[in-house]
């Protein structure tokens, strides 16, 4: 393995456990609030749900060495953040785009990584 593909595999590890463990705490806060709804809390914990099964399968993908597949997670990973970017600048938020286009291209050159 390239040095490269290491730290592609590092990235994408990291990425996928900051995708699971981060978004517990920011769904619990959501679904206990008091005045939330309750079609509020079913979006939040879709939109949660999600989150965490795409950054279980980044892991899972990681430590079973399925580099093909985990290249095509990332490009969809990469694809979502593009959207969060584009979305934040077209409510004139650019400073909020910031860190989904960063992400964006990390997850871009690490999926192209361990498809080449």
């Amino acid at each position: 393995m390239t040095i490269t593909s290491r730290i592609a595999l590092g990235f994408a590890i990291l990425r996928g456990f900051q995708l699971a463990a981060l978004t517990v705490p920011w769904l619990l806060q959501k679904v206990r609030r008091v005045e939330a709804t309750e079609s509020e809390r079913s979006l939040v914990l879709m939109a949660g749900s999600r989150s965490i099964l795409l950054g279980v399968a980044i892991v899972v993908l990681g430590f079973m060495n399925r580099r093909e597949a985990l290249g095509w997670v990332l490009i969809g990973d990469g694809l979502l953040q593009l959207f969060d970017a584009l979305h934040a600048v077209a409510l004139r938020k650019r400073t909020l785009a910031v860190l989904p286009a960063a992400l964006c291209v990390l997850d871009g050159l690490a999926g192209i990584i361990f498809l080449g």
